[in-house]
C-alpha cells in the first residue's frame, strides 16, 4: 500500500486535529465525517490514492481533508447542513470512484467484480468459473459516520457512527445522540411527550434513519400592543418546534430543557430561517430571535449578526435578540474563571448589538436586586417577566402582583418597555397596560401561518379584571 502517496496528497492526522481544536474554539457549528475501505486488503494501493483526489475536490476555505492513516479519509466543514444532506455528494463521489475502480481488470485480467450484478441485485452465476464466497466477504465496500456539533466530542461522535456502520454492514451511519445509543434531538423529552417517545422506543437508536432536521418547523408568536391600536407592521417572536411522527401538529421545543450546545445548534438553525420569512412577509415584519446559548459562544456579534442581516439585506432595527436572564444573571462568574479575557461574553453581545441599532430583550425576568443588577448598565429595549408571575397575578395573588407593578415602575424609570410572554393568565389587557406592559405575546403558530395573517388579522385574547383585595 503507498501511505506515503495518500500522505502526500492529503494533509495528516495532526493538521485535521488542529482544525478540529480550532473549530472547538471558534464554537462555529461544524460537522465531521469519515470514510473507510472495508476490508482493507493489500492489493488496494491504486484506490487509496484515488479516493484522497476525489475528496480533495471538495476542499475549501471551510472544509478541510485529511488522511487520517490506514485507508481512513476524513472531512471536516463549517455548516448548518444535516449529515444527510452534506455528506450524500460527498459520499456519492467517493463511492462512484471505487465502483470504477472495481469496474477495472484484476492480476487476471477480469474486472474486480466479475462476480457480482451492480447495484443490490441478487447473485449471478459465472459461466466460465464458480462463485467463491469469499468472493463476498473481501469485496472492498465504502463505510461512512458523521456527527456535527460545537466540541471536540464531534469527532469522537464521528468515530462512534462509523464503528457502528462496520458492525452493521451499513454504508452510512449518522450520530445524533450524546452516546452510540442516546436519543436524537428530535427524541429529547423537551420535544417528544410520552406517547411520541414510546414510538420511538420500538424504533432503531439514534444514529439510524431519518434525518430529524427535516422534521423542524419555524413557530412565531405574534407580539401586540397591550389595550392600543394595532401597528402597521408584524412583530414575531420565532422558537422551533418539531413535527411530531404521530400527530399534524408542530409541537414547540422546550430549549430550557435542553444542553447549551444542543440549544445553540437549534438556535443557529433558527436565524437561518429569518432571511426566507422577511422575504415572504407582505407586511412590515419584525422578528424575535432567542440566542442565549448562541450569544454565551460567539465570537463576536458583528461576526455572528452582521453578515446574516446584510446577505438578506434586514435592516438592523427590524431584528430583535432575546437572552434569558439566567445568561446575564451568571455573568460575574463566568468572567471570574477566565480572567484572561477568553470566554466570550453575553454582556458584550447585548453591547455590540445595540451599537448596531438591534435591540435585545431579557426573557424569564423575576423583578429580583441581582436581576436589576445585571441589567443595570446594559442597553436593554424590552423585558419579559417570568410566566408564572402572571399566572398567580391573575389567581389574585396580591405578591405576584405587587411585583408585576414594581417591575412596571423600574422599567419605566429606566425607559424599558414590558411584554407579557405568552401564558394563560386572567389579568385583562387594561390591567396589564396600567402596569406599564406595552406587547403581548399570543400563542405560537407555525411562522407561515402568521405572516398570512397580517397585523390587519391580529386580535390579544380578552380577559377579566384580577380580584383585588
Amino acid at each position: 500500500m503507498e501511505a506515503e502517496h495518500i500522505d502526500s496528497l492529503l494533509p495528516d492526522l495532526d493538521h485535521f486535529e488542529q482544525q478540529v481544536i480550532q473549530a472547538d474554539l471558534d464554537r462555529d457549528p461544524f460537522a465531521i465525517a469519515l470514510f473507510e475501505v472495508k476490508p482493507l486488503g493489500n492489493d488496494y494501493s491504486s484506490l487509496l490514492p484515488r479516493l484522497a483526489r476525489c475528496l480533495l475536490d471538495f476542499a475549501s476555505p471551510s472544509t478541510h481533508v485529511a488522511s487520517l492513516g490506514n485507508g481512513r479519509l476524513a472531512i471536516l466543514t463549517r455548516t448548518n447542513d444535516t449529515n444527510h444532506r452534506w455528506v450524500a455528494p460527498v459520499g456519492t463521489a467517493l463511492q462512484a470512484v471505487l465502483d470504477s475502480w472495481l469496474d477495472e481488470p484484476d492480476s487476471d485480467g477480469r474486472p474486480r467484480r466479475a462476480h457480482h450484478l451492480r447495484g443490490h441485485g441478487p447473485l449471478a452465476a459465472d459461466l466460465v468459473g464458480s462463485i467463491d464466497v469469499s468472493d463476498l466477504m473481501d469485496r472492498p465496500r465504502l463505510i461512512s459516520g458523521a456527527a456535527r456539533g460545537l466540541t471536540q466530542q464531534v469527532w469522537l461522535n464521528a468515530e462512534a457512527a462509523l464503528a457502528k456502520a462496520y458492525k452493521r454492514q451499513l454504508s452510512f451511519v449518522e450520530y445524533r445522540g450524546r452516546d452510540v445509543e442516546s436519543l436524537s434531538i428530535a427524541d429529547h423529552p423537551a420535544i417528544a411527550g410520552p406517547a411520541e417517545r414510546e414510538v420511538h422506543r420500538g424504533q432503531s437508536n439514534g444514529l439510524i434513519g431519518a434525518a430529524d432536521d427535516d422534521r423542524l418547523v419555524v413557530l412565531a408568536h405574534r407580539l401586540e400592543p397591550v389595550d392600543r391600536p394595532e401597528p402597521e407592521w408584524l412583530w414575531l417572536r420565532l422558537e422551533p418546534g418539531l413535527q411530531p411522527l404521530s400527530s399534524s401538529s408542530p409541537q414547540p421545543i422546550d430549549l430550557e430543557a435542553l444542553d447549551s450546545s444542543e440549544r445553540a445548534m437549534l438556535e443557529v438553525w433558527l436565524a437561518g430561517q429569518i432571511g426566507r420569512l422577511f422575504a415572504g412577509a407582505s407586511a412590515q415584519l419584525r422578528i424575535t430571535l432567542p440566542i442565549t446559548a448562541e450569544a454565551g459562544r460567539a465570537r463576536s456579534f458583528a461576526q455572528r449578526i452582521f453578515p446574516l442581516l446584510e446577505h438578506h439585506r434586514i435592516p438592523p432595527s427590524r431584528l430583535v435578540l432575546e437572552i434569558d436572564i439566567a445568561a446575564l444573571t451568571a455573568e460575574p462568574e463566568i468572567d471570574a474563571d477566565h480572567s484572561n479575557g477568553s470566554q466570550p461574553s453575553v454582556r458584550r453581545f447585548v453591547e455590540d448589538a445595540a451599537s448596531m441599532d438591534v435591540s435585545v430583550v431579557v426573557s424569564r425576568f423575576d423583578g429580583g436586586w441581582t436581576s436589576w443588577k445585571a441589567v443595570s448598565d446594559l442597553p436593554i429595549g424590552y423585558i419579559a417577566p417570568l410566566p408564572a408571575l402572571f399566572r398567580h397575578a391573575g389567581a389574585g395573588d396580591e405578591d405576584a402582583i405587587r411585583s408585576l407593578g414594581y417591575i412596571g415602575e423600574d422599567a419605566d424609570d429606566r425607559g424599558i418597555e414590558l411584554i407579557v410572554p405568552d401564558v394563560d393568565t386572567e389579568l385583562s389587557p387594561g390591567f396589564l397596560a396600567g402596569l406599564g406592559f406595552s406587547y403581548q405575546e399570543c400563542p405560537a403558530t407555525t411562522a407561515n401561518e402568521a405572516l398570512a395573517g397580517g397585523p390587519e388579522n391580529a386580535s390579544h385574547s380578552e380577559g377579566s379584571e384580577p380580584t383585588v383585595s
